[in-house]
This record gives structure tokens, C-alpha cells and sequence, in this order.
């Protein structure tokens, strides 16, 4: 997910540029709670700056630096982002080195520091190729390429897309292609090399219709869908779980078999392609020559004509006679020869097209195999959904619970990196939200590792406070990636809010891992801010600890728990961010509309705000109101 945000954030300076919003955005106005947090976060700070702790020192100057940003006060926070990266450089932390250098180069582009911006962008880029993380490397050199751009500096920022597009053919990364093509169209359109921008918008056309043939595909399934997962989910409620992981394992290693195999087909077609294209050329200047060939023989036939002509107004003229007798022995000999050529190209001229007709076929042949293959993957994938939708809790368990609750949950892919996880131990209630790294295959691989760690920890070793389950999460999913020993794990991990009411004593306890959660009550709301770490991920320890917030229940009380999917949507008549604020204020203003109303309210706001734009996100939101409270 991290190196999609990236590209999102670029692209959005692309929309401000495109539509002259050449200044500095205008700075808004930091609420008192934020205010409260700033002057605790100094304060923390400071004290680690005492007892010499740089690595606790940069984390807090981290989250300031962060707030600041999120209000927009930019050079605020460039400055603790600066000061964080100094000392996260002393302490040799190369994973917070490249993650603040990269927030400092788009800073820097928003502030129209375009050199400091292109250094920062550069030292990320450096770092990411030692790790081989190809995916984000061709991320970050969009963002180099958008600063040459903005610099003028436009053969360089098509020099860097080059690089970016061939590492996300190797990544087969289709929405990178299309990002990248986009950008070189514009670029060579500003440069007036009017060919290649029309070549490389053909090649962003092609790239983003499949994306949207995908996408149609995607929805016109989403009934058929719907009634198969109700109906698989009554089926297989009752298979253990471990039978389900060995059956996804199984999927995995047939899609990864499968995937191999296609990439050697399509390096087979790109050569059959290659050589067709070659014969094809060899053909048009074979022909080029046959014509003018025959053109000469026209030329020679009309002299010849002529030589005739005049020998008969010199017919009394011996000599004259005798020599134009010669002429023409010597113009049919040459004829003789001409011809033979022109025969013998005929028949190589035959043989090629025999070769070409050859070639087309084996091209046909390896075509209808890939589309085979493509199926092949596209059903285990579907196969891979139904495994996943099948550990997803009952949404009837859960109504019966929350009596007024609902779930609203949309995918981006077939399958999701986010999930929800209800439990009932007693008179103690579990629901969780949970977001996990990545989308499709590797989002639903960590959602299974989510899953199973929940299970255990909960149902099987009893855990009941939050942030001793969250604790334990961490280490269980550290331990599982094994990212104390594995740098290409580190970036691995899920954003986590859990809740736990106890029905007894009622009160009810929240811990969030990078989480926030909103209440309401009574016309009053509260932000509960989670601790600022991930479950894994490259700031996370098996040390960490997070904070447990024990609330009383109140008749009326409402809650949501939810992933970052629907705030960071594009859309709307700007094509910006839905962002946070804007979606706290979406459910303060329905808060009179029943649980079902808000649930359709949030479904009809989601689709109007994307509009035509591509879902970007996984998106889930769970909301339950507590009035009157009596669970069964």
C-alpha cells in the first residue's frame, strides 16, 4: 500500500499544476486537541533527548512532524521531518532514512523547493535499490521525474520515466504503466515532439482500458458473487482452519506455477512478434526493388521502341541499320538477365510469406494458451475469495450481538487486505477492524495471518484486554514474517483497532495499532487516538506497547471503527482526497439516520464522491450503536 500512496500523492500535485494552482496551499487552522498532542509530543521529545535515546527522540519528532503536515503547515513540518531524519541517519535506521526522505521530497515539491526536493527524492531512491524493492523504486522515480518537470527539465523526467516503465514491466505493474505513459504523452507534448506523444498516449490508452475492462468485468460478477459467497458461507462454516490454509497454499503455488509459465509464453510471442515484424520489413524492400526494377524495364522497353523507330527512317543507311541490329541483340540480352532476377526474387519473395504464414500461426497458437493461462489464474484467485470470505465472522452473529450495527465492506480486488473479526467469550465481546499491507494476493495472505493470530490469542489462550492482544499480534506477526532476520518483510504488517465490551461491568476498552476511532453520544464525540506503531512493519519491535483505553457505556453511545480506504478515495468535482475531516463530518451530520440508513447513506457518498475514477483501496467501516443495550 505504501508505494501506492506515493504515486497517488504525485499525481495529485499533477491535478493542482494542470489546473494552475501554482501557490502554496493555504494553511488550516490546528484544532485545540491536535494543539494538546503537539505540546505532549515536545514534551516526550525532550525527555529522550535527556536521557540521549535518539531512536525514541525521532519517533516523536516523527508524529509532529506529521500533524503539521496533515494541517498543512508545511514548513513546520519539513522542519521536525529534518530533524527526525538527522537523527534517524546517527542511528543507522536506513528503512526511517528512506521513509522521511521521501515525505521531505514532496514536501519540498509543495513548497516549490524543487533541487532540495530531487536530493531527498534521489537518497530514497538510493536506499530502495540496495533493498531491490523494485515496485517502490518505480514509484519514487515518478516523483524525480515530476520535480524535473516542474523544474523544466523535461528530456530528464522522460529519462527517468524510461527507467520506471521498464521496472514496472518487470513487476508487471499495469497501473504503473499507465501513470508513467500518461506523464511522457504530456512531456513530449510540451516538448511539440508531437509523434511520440501520440505514440505514448496510444500506449496509456491501452494500459488504462484494461484497467477498466477489469474493473467492468469485476462488477457486472458482483451479484453472481454475492449469492455463491452467502451460499458458501452457510457450506463451509463448519471446516477447520487448517484445511482451508493448505487448500490457499495450494492455490498460491498453482498461481505462482502458472504466472511463470505465461511470462515464459510472453517472452516466446514478443520473439515470434520481433521476427514477423522483421520479415515484414525484408518484404516491403524486396517489393521496393521488384517495382523499380520493373520500372526500368518499362524505361527499356520505350528506348527500345525508339531504337525500331529510328531504324527505319535509316533504313537506307547500312551501317546505321547493321549497328541498331546490334543494339538490340545487346537490350535483349540484358532483358534475359533482368528477368531471370526478377524471378528468382519472385520465389524468395514466396518463401517468405510461407515463413510469415508460419509465424502467424504459432503466434495464434501461443495467444489462445496465454488466454487459457489468464482464465487459469483469474478462477484460482475467485477460488482464493471464497477461502477468504469463508474465516470472515457471520454478519448474522454479529447483528444478533449489535442489534443496530452494520458492516460496509468493498474490496478493491477479488480479493481484500481488509477484514473484520467478531468473537463472543462470556459476557465479553470482540470486534476488530482490520487493515492489512497490500491488495489482492498479498493483502489476503496477511488477512489469513491476521485471522489465525486473533483466533488463538483470543478464542484459544483467553486474552481479553486490547492492547495485551495487540501486543502479542505484533509479536506473533514479527515472528511469523521473520522481519528481525528478512529486510524485505519490513514494510509487512496491519493497521489494527479492537474493541472489547464487557457486558457485566459494562464498559467497554479500545487499543488501535496506527488507528483511530470516533464516538458520539448525546450530540457530544470523542476521537480516540490509537498508538502511533503498525502491527509489524519497519517501526515495530517485539517491545512495542500499546495503550488501552477503558471507557464507560452510555445508552445511545455510537462508535466506528474503519480503515483508511474511504478518507483517502479520490474524486469529487477537484479529484482530491475525500480526506479525514471531511468524513468525520459525513457521520456527525447522520447521526439521527438509523444504523441501515447510514450504512446506504455511506454506500451512495462512496460512489458519487469516486465517481468514474478506479477504487484505489480496500474500504471497510463498521458502525454499532449501543442504546438500550441487551445483547443476547
Amino acid at each position: 500500500m505504501g508505494y501506492i500512496n506515493i504515486i497517488w500523492k504525485s499525481l495529485l500535485v499533477v491535478a493542482l499544476t494542470v489546473f494552475g494552482c501554482n501557490s502554496l496551499l493555504a494553511q488550516n487552522a490546528i484544532s485545540t486537541e491536535k494543539n494538546s498532542e503537539l505540546t505532549n509530543y515536545e514534551q516526550s521529545a525532550s525527555k529522550f533527548r535527556t536521557q540521549g535515546n535518539k531512536s525514541q527522540e525521532a519517533h516523536f519528532l516523527n508524529k509532529i512532524g506529521y500533524i503539521y503536515w496533515e494541517y498543512e503547515h508545511l514548513s513546520k513540518a519539513l522542519d521536525y521531518f529534518q530533524r527526525s531524519l538527522k537523527l534517524n541517519e546517527e542511528t543507522q535506521n536506513k528503512n526511517g532514512v528512506r521513509a522521511l526522505s521521501s515525505n521531505l521530497g514532496m514536501i519540498c515539491s509543495d513548497m516549490q523547493k524543487y533541487k532540495e526536493a530531487l536530493g531527498y527524492f534521489s537518497n530514497s531512491v538510493a536506499i530502495l535499490r540496495k533493498t531491490g524493492k523494485k515496485n517502490r523504486i518505480s514509484a519514487e522515480l515518478v516523483n524525480v521525474a515530476l520535480v524535473h518537470k516542474y523544474m523544466g527539465n523535461l528530456d530528464k523526467a522522460n529519462k527517468e520515466l524510461e527507467e520506471a516503465v521498464a521496472i514496472a514491466n518487470e513487476t508487471e505493474d499495469v497501473q504503473m504503466l499507465s501513470t508513467c505513459y500518461l506523464m511522457m504523452h504530456e512531456n513530449h507534448k510540451e516538448l511539440g515532439n508531437k509523434a511520440k506523444a501520440a505514440e505514448y498516449f496510444n500506449f496509456y490508452s491501452t494500459f488504462y482500458k484494461f484497467v477498466q475492462a477489469k474493473e467492468i468485468k469485476n462488477i457486472k460478477q458482483e451479484s453472481a458473487i454475492k449469492i455463491a459467497r452467502e451460499k458458501l458461507a452457510k457450506e463451509k462454516k463448519q471446516l477447520e482452519l487448517d484445511k482451508k490454509s493448505f487448500e490457499l497454499q495450494a492455490t498460491v503455488d498453482s498461481l505462482e506455477l502458472i504466472e511463470k509459465e505465461n511470462r515464459e509464453r510472453q517472452l516466446r510471442i514478443n520473439l515470434l512478434n520481433k521476427e514477423k515484424k522483421l520479415q515484414v520489413v525484408i518484404l516491403k524492400q524486396r517489393e521496393a526493388e521488384i517495382a523499380k526494377q520493373k520500372q526500368q524495364q518499362n524505361f527499356i522497353i520505350i528506348g527500345l521502341v525508339v531504337v525500331l523507330l529510328f531504324a527505319l527512317l535509316i533504313l537506307r543507311q547500312y551501317s546505321a541499320k547493321k549497328q541498331a541490329f546490334k543494339k538490340v541483340a545487346a537490350q535483349n540480352v540484358i532483358l534475359e538477365e533482368q528477368k531471370f532476377e526478377i524471378e528468382k526474387k519472385n520465389v524468395l519473395l514466396a518463401t517468405a510469406n510461407d515463413e510469415l504464414e508460419e509465424k502467424s500461426t504459432e503466434i495464434a497458437t501461443a495467444n489462445k494458451l496465454l488466454s487459457k493461462q489468464n482464465k487459469q489464474i483469474t478462477d484460482s484467485i475467485q477460488y482464493a475469495r471464497k477461502i477468504q470470505e469463508a474465516i470472515l465472522p457471520s454478519r448474522k452473529a454479529i447483528r444478533e450481538n449489535f442489534p443496530k450495527s452494520f458492516v460496509f465492506y468493498r474490496p478493491r480486488d477479488i480479493v481484500s487486505g481488509d477484514f473484520y473479526w467478531f468473537s463472543r467469550r462470556g459476557k465479553k465481546l470482540f470486534i476488530a477492524a482490520v487493515d492489512c499491507t497490500g491488495h489482492s494476493v498479498p493483502g489476503a495472505f496477511m488477512s489469513m495471518i491476521g485471522n489465525t493470530l486473533l483466533n488463538e490469542i483470543i478464542n484459544e489462550k483467553n486474552i481479553s484486554k486490547p492492547s495485551e492482544i495487540l501486543e502479542r499480534l505484533n509479536i506473533g506477526v514479527v515472528t511469523t514474517l521473520k522481519q528481525e532476520e528478512d529486510s524485505n518483510t519490513q514494510d509487512d504488517g496491519m493497521d489494527v483497532t479492537l474493541c472489547c465490551i464487557d457486558l457485566e461491568e459494562r464498559k467497554m476498552e479500545i487499543a488501535s495499532a496506527n488507528h483511530i476511532v470516533y464516538l458520539f453520544n448525546d450530540g457530544d464525540s470523542q476521537t480516540i487516538e490509537g498508538d502511533i506503531f503498525s502491527i509489524g512493519g519497519m517501526f515495530s519491535n517485539r517491545e512495542t506497547k500499546f495503550t488501552n483505553n477503558e471507557i464507560a457505556i452510555e445508552s445511545g453511545m455510537t462508535f466506528y471503527l474503519f480503515s483508511d480506504g474511504f478518507q483517502d478515495q479520490f474524486g469529487g468535482p477537484k479529484n482530491k482526497k475525500y480526506m479525514a475531516n471531511r468524513f468525520r463530518e459525513l457521520l456527525a451530520n447522520n447521526q439521527s439516520l438509523s444504523m441501515k440508513a447510514q450504512q446506504e447513506f455511506l454506500d451512495k457518498e462512496f460512489d458519487e464522491w469516486r465517481g468514474k475514477n478506479r477504487q484505489i483501496d480496500d474500504v471497510l467501516v463498521i458502525g454499532i450503536r449501543l442504546d438500550n443495550f441487551r445483547p443476547v
